[in-house]
């Protein structure tokens, strides 16, 4: 099918009439009369029912436009991803990130990606989770550094990093605080000892407090929480001064710890006490050089950093 004959085919449906078609085309009205006869000839249908008032296009007539406009979109498509792969990016990529990621890999991945990107400008912002991926929705933003289980979207993603949650407690009585925290070596906490304790949660729009949701939810606790705060060193104050537990990643625990260290457990394997920190970005966004090239820079910052986030 040759862009030539879906032109014509579509002037003389939207016309109704060859002169008046031939007219709109600038070409001679026999000319167009051979080439109709030839293209439908080609296909062995009529695309027109014709008669006194005009022409009108028939069951196969509509097939064929259709077909046509769907092959020159799939086209059109096709040279966009083929430029967004091979075209370099002299303008500004748009990158979000939460508040702890933001105050932790911020300025790494901003000299790392000048340094490769001279020619790209890379605008940073901090949100909360449900926000950024509203921004991502929206097309306000390229990609978000955030974390999965996502609240009400389905983003697409690249995974950067898993990570398990630990529980900090109130010290116990006979036990001290580690000088180093080694997560691996922690004790296994149970449902008993967990409904022991009052809990400090983060408010409901943060992404902690969906995980930790979920671990309550998988350990048959209800929990008995008695103090909520979007700030996450609050919480390990609070901890720290006797007044209950709260819900900590371990990039957390280890990025806090020379200030807040703490005493921690692990959950059993099976309530899935995890999440995952990924690049994520609206659905059937093609990634270009640039894009692509933002992810892998956020992949080596991440890599770079085993002293927070350790496997």
């Amino acid at each position: 099918m040759k862009d030539r004959e879906r032109l014509y085919v579509a002037t003389i449906a939207q016309c109704g009439n060859i002169t008046k078609a031939a007219e709109k085309l600038y070409m001679a009205q026999p000319s167009l009369t051979q080439s109709l006869h030839r293209i439908e000839n080609a296909y062995g249908v009529s695309f027109f029912h014709r008669s006194r008032s005009g022409l009108r296009l028939t069951d196969e007539g509509r097939l064929f436009l259709d077909a046509a406009a769907r092959i020159e979109n799939i086209y059109t498509l096709m040279e966009s991803e083929l430029c967004n792969l091979t075209s370099t990016h002299t303008g500004s990529l748009k990158l979000g990130t939460t508040v702890f990621l933001g105050g932790i890999l911020v300025p790494q991945i901003m000299r790392h990606f000048q340094n490769r990107y001279p020619n790209v400008g890379l605008d940073m912002i901090e949100y909360s989770s449900t926000q950024l991926e509203q921004l991502l929705v929206e097309k306000k933003m390229d990609i978000a550094l955030m974390h999965r289980p996502f609240y009400k979207y389905d983003l697409e993603y690249q995974s950067l990093y898993h990570e398990e949650f630990l529980l900090a407690v109130p010290t116990p009585a006979g036990n001290v605080i580690p000088e180093k925290l080694n997560a691996k070596k922690l004790p296994v906490i149970t449902a008993g000892q967990m409904r022991k304790y009052a809990f400090v949660m983060m408010n409901a729009n943060q992404r902690i407090r969906q995980v930790a949701d979920n671990i309550c939810t998988a350990a048959c606790v209800e929990p008995k929480i008695f103090f909520h705060t979007s700030s996450f060193p609050t919480a390990l104050s609070m901890v720290r001064s006797g007044f209950g537990a709260a819900f900590v990643p371990k990039s957390f625990a280890y990025y806090y710890w020379d200030h807040q260290p703490a005493y921690y457990y692990r959950f059993p394997e099976g309530w899935k006490a995890e999440w995952e920190l990924v690049a994520a970005h609206r659905q059937n966004l093609t990634l270009g050089k640039d894009l692509l090239g933002l992810v892998q820079v956020l992949q080596e910052t991440i890599a770079n950093m085993p002293e927070v986030f350790r496997v």
